[in-house]
């Protein structure tokens, strides 16, 4: 029963991890892409 509710546990934080990634790369895309239309130095 332990190692049922650990593995679980470790699925769980796999799909988080996972979903993490994929927003952020979803997120990185995004903002590459209106920085890129900007076309303005930032300083």
């Amino acid at each position: 029963m332990v190692k049922l509710v650990a593995l679980l546990d470790v699925i769980r934080l796999i799909a988080a991890i996972l979903s993490i990634v994929l927003s952020g790369r979803k997120l990185y895309r995004w903002l590459r892409k209106k920085f890129r239309s900007k076309r303005k130095p930032t300083s």
